[in-house]
């Protein structure tokens, strides 16, 4: 329960932000792959550096990325529909958080 709160602090403010960059009037898509693109490489580069030490951060990159193809996709959906950012990226941060907190404490022993 403790990692889920920690993670929400971190998530929400980020799906809120790609949100915001989704919602935006020109070149939206290109901005927001390339936010998402760079925050995995920002994870693969310790993962490079001491793949022992870090190799559960692979499993979470892996997850993240599951996460953007999914949830960006639905999220993208509904965008269209309610066009308010908040509920969104509210819901993505939750998620994301939700996902990482219960499927990262498995694997450590």
């Amino acid at each position: 329960l403790k990692l889920f709160f920690l993670l929400i602090i971190v998530c929400v403010p980020l799906m809120l932000v790609i949100q915001t960059i989704y919602q935006a009037k020109k070149g939206r898509l290109l901005m927001g792959n390339i936010t998402k693109s760079c925050l995995v490489l920002s994870l693969v580069v310790p993962i490079s550096l001491n793949f022992v030490d870090f190799f559960l951060l692979g499993y979470a990159i892996f997850l993240l990325i599951c996460f953007f193809i999914v949830f960006g996709f639905l999220s993208n959906l509904l965008s269209s529909r309610i066009g308010n950012i908040f509920p969104i990226g509210l819901t993505n941060g939750i998620t994301l958080a939700w996902t990482l907190s219960t499927a990262l404490p498995l694997y450590i022993p």
